[in-house]
């Protein structure tokens, strides 16, 4: 028999805010669908709360400097770090320049 992997499935209320611009601005039923059907599953939201907006100016402080990062993918890097959780993306380049923040590829 196989091991089985215990873990959960977190998102960030960031990221649905995306997700749903994405899909609206597409004007796809379809895609809102499904966005509704994963939040609506064994999903948990993690909300920009206190530790993450604090993460957050930290954050911004600190990469202004080099080139601003995209106010969403600062925000769930904020959150990410905030609750020392491994950020997994499929855009890696994006928050790849946050200091002290674990991104994992999805698609590798």
């Amino acid at each position: 028999m196989e091991p089985r992997h215990e873990y959960c499935v977190l998102a960030t209320d960031v990221s649905i805010i995306e997700h749903e611009y994405g899909a609206g601005r597409r004007q796809s039923e379809a895609l809102h669908r499904a966005i509704e059907e994963y939040v609506g599953g064994d999903v948990s939201i993690l909300l920009f709360d206190e530790p993450a907006a604090r993460s957050y100016a930290e954050i911004r402080v600190e990469l202004e400097a080099a080139g601003r990062l995209e106010d969403p993918d600062l925000r769930i890097a904020a959150i990410c770090l905030a609750h020392d959780l491994t950020l997994v993306t499929g855009n890696v380049r994006h928050f790849e320049r946050v200091p002290g923040l674990r991104v994992e590829n999805w698609l590798e």
